[in-house]
């Protein structure tokens, strides 16, 4: 909305751009996604089936209540086992055992599994309601990133086409987890709806096991204990379930969708010994440390590049501010999650001999440049923004990021390296607010990253205007601040000289066309300055004459003027961030002309945004401004219809124009 639906202009030019794929930003990289595409263009197998009565009848009633799905799922079972092994080692094994109906001819059924080093695929199948197998594609790869292997993860698709209306799909796996901390969260939602959703947790006695229920307010989840043979049998169920929901700028699903945060804790050995998974904080952070122990770093290799930055600076700041940028521009970002490349550094030297590395390289590499320059630099886990919770939960789905902190005298420089163009001393919108990890040798130190006041992101832009040949001309300057200013700072820097100017170009126009201003002057490329643009518009439809009088729409932005929600939108909105943006014009009157109507002043505050545009008559001339903050970057579902309404008040004003009248 607003700057989001201007960078949604500003990609669609993007996107035509030889370096489009240096501009993809985001906090990781889908797996497979190359083999992946190759393997959905192959013609899918198709199957003749008799479809009986009761299928076709059952097909139909849940068009009914489904009516947008390819494919429903008539029942979802999903049961996690908790067991001793032969070496008395507590393991889990998920079974999956489902049955999907295609709603409409031709309909592809899409079905994934994943793995790592300590989750294994067992088994599945395929099978027809006949029970003979299901004829289907199968493809299973490693998660990479541009072509370059990084994560232990593995994901197996198994494709398969329901030709007919009624045609049923029986699927069935099996998943050992070796270790039961990696059963971390479990959803209820599919990627097709489901008539009947059931999830299993079978727990021996003996095992310390806590399912912690999140989000599930608005849904009706039936919960049922029951006692089994050697211990407790817990019990989810729900009916009529929609699909996973797939909304532009949802937050992440964590926030919104019902889902069971699973805490294994302990277990009883055959021995009667208490072990623990993650039952404390101390626990998970021990377990970190033993991973990052294993490193092994080299640091004669990497000692004369921080010599060589940090040899004409003085102070510490100076010292810190170099290296941190150096890896900043120097080592690119290559992302992952899955497995337990997702908790294990790189070595700092390999990062830096190779220039690449996801969040956790290089953060470990920032703390070895640091600790080399003679910094107490540490290594610090954080979940970003997509993930809810703290560190109170003793989980591995706590964080997805890591960052690296400096204790400097009696304060912490909290540095993120990911975040290109990011300046020292702020924080990226993602990870501001958040609890984060800190190392602190056999124990940990919590702390919390700060949140940037609304004033840093201020986008201030003023324009005096004159009215010349039935044209609205002007000059302009826009000081960018904070998150916007580091996201065009990144971009100026990927683009090529001709396509920089072009996407000034859009950013500045708003509504108007590009093709009316002038070449942008840009000033202050640099993190830690303001980032200054100027440009001359000449703009033709800003005006409109009817015999005495001239109409003038001062505003060519309008910004958020087509933002309104969807009224069937179920999820939270997400903005790209939060956002600061004001704006002053000035027009002066042409000679022979006077003031005859001025729209009257707008003001709306709450406390997710606030609007704030009023014109008035200075002299000989008007006195445009125009303030819109966002001031949470997410708006929840209750805030919709207050929002909806705002935005239309908001378009009112924006249609109301400056009327001039020949004297």
């Amino acid at each position: 909305m607003g700057w989001n639906l201007k960078l949604l202009v500003i990609f669609d030019f993007l996107h035509d751009s030889e370096q489009m794929h240096n501009l993809i930003y985001s906090s990781y990289s889908i797996t497979v996604i190359r083999a992946l595409l190759v393997f959905l263009l192959v013609a899918p197998h198709t199957q003749a089936q008799k479809i009986s009565e009761a299928a076709a009848i059952e097909a139909a009633a849940l068009k009914k209540v489904f009516d947008k799905a390819d494919v429903a799922a008539v029942k979802c079972v999903t049961t996690y086992e908790y067991f001793i092994n032969q070496y008395g080692s507590l393991q889990a094994r998920e079974k999956n055992k489902n049955q999907y109906i295609a709603l409409k001819l031709n309909a592809t059924l899409l079905l994934r599994n994943f793995s790592n080093n300590h989750v294994a695929i067992e088994s599945y199948s395929l099978k027809t309601d006949k029970d003979r197998n299901q004829l289907h594609d199968k493809y299973c790869g490693s998660s990479v990133s541009e072509d370059i292997f990084y994560s232990d993860g593995q994901m197996c698709v198994y494709r398969t086409q329901l030709s007919q209306v009624g045609q049923v799909v029986n699927y069935e796996s099996s998943i050992l987890y070796k270790d039961p901390k990696y059963v971390t969260q479990v959803f209820f939602h599919e990627d097709s709806p489901s008539k009947w959703r059931e999830v299993n947790f079978i727990v021996p006695d003996g095992v310390e096991l806590e399912l912690i229920e999140r989000n599930f307010a608005n849904y009706k989840i039936d919960k049922e204990v029951t006692p089994s043979a050697n211990g407790k049998v817990y019990t989810f169920t729900i009916q009529n379930f929609e699909a996973m929901p797939k909304e532009d700028n949802q937050p992440g699903y964590l926030h919104f969708i019902p889902h069971l945060l699973v805490l294994c804790k302990s277990y009883q050995s055959p021995q009667k010994v208490r072990v623990p998974v993650l039952s404390s904080t101390q626990d998970l952070y021990k377990w970190y440390a033993s991973l990052t122990a294993q490193l092994n770093t080299n640091y004669d290799a990497i000692k004369p590049m921080v010599v060589d930055l940090t040899k004409n600076l003085k102070t510490d700041e100076e010292k810190i501010r170099a290296i941190y940028y150096w890896v900043q521009d120097n080592i690119k970002y290559i992302a992952f999650e899955d497995g337990i490349a997702a908790f294990k550094p790189e070595d700092a030297s390999e990062v830096f001999y190779k220039r690449y590395g996801d969040c956790k390289g290089m953060a470990n590499l920032t703390k070895a440049m640091l600790t080399i320059a003679g910094y107490d630099a540490r290594l610090t886990w954080i979940g970003t923004s997509k993930i809810p919770y703290t560190y109170n939960l003793p989980t591995l789905a706590v964080d997805n990021h890591m960052i690296c902190t400096v204790m400097l005298k009696d304060k912490q420089l909290i540095l993120d390296a990911t975040e290109k163009q990011n300046a020292m001393g702020e924080h990226a919108e993602r990870i501001q607010g958040k609890e984060i990890l800190i190392e602190n040798g056999r124990d940990f130190v919590l702390s919390k990253v700060p949140e940037e006041p609304i004033d840093l992101y201020l986008e201030d832009a003023t324009w005096q205007f004159s009215i010349t040949d039935n044209v609205l001309k002007g000059t302009g300057t826009t000081a960018l601040n904070g998150e916007t200013k580091k996201n065009m700072l990144y971009y100026w820097n990927t683009l090529k000289t001709d396509d920089r100017i072009n996407f000034m170009k859009r950013y500045l126009s708003g509504k108007a066309s590009p093709d009316e201003f002038e070449k942008p002057q840009v000033m202050g490329l640099k993190r830690d300055t303001v980032m200054m643009i100027r440009c001359e518009a000449a703009l033709k439809n800003q005006l409109y004459k009817n015999n005495q009088e001239l109409y003038v729409d001062l505003d060519f932005e309008d910004d958020f003027a087509s933002a309104q929600v969807k009224k069937d939108r179920k999820v939270p909105y997400m903005f790209r961030s939060r956002s600061n943006k004001k704006v002053k014009m000035e027009l002066t009157i042409p000679d022979g002309y006077q003031l005859s109507y001025l729209p009257e002043p707008l003001a709306i505050k709450s406390p997710y945004y606030e609007f704030d545009m009023r014109y008035q008559q200075v002299g000989n001339k008007i006195v445009y401004t125009r303030q819109i903050k966002i001031l949470k970057n997410t708006l929840p579902t209750t805030e919709f219809e207050k929002w909806n309404s705002s935005i239309q008040e908001l378009k009112n004003f924006y249609n109301n124009q400056i009327t001039l009248k020949q004297k």
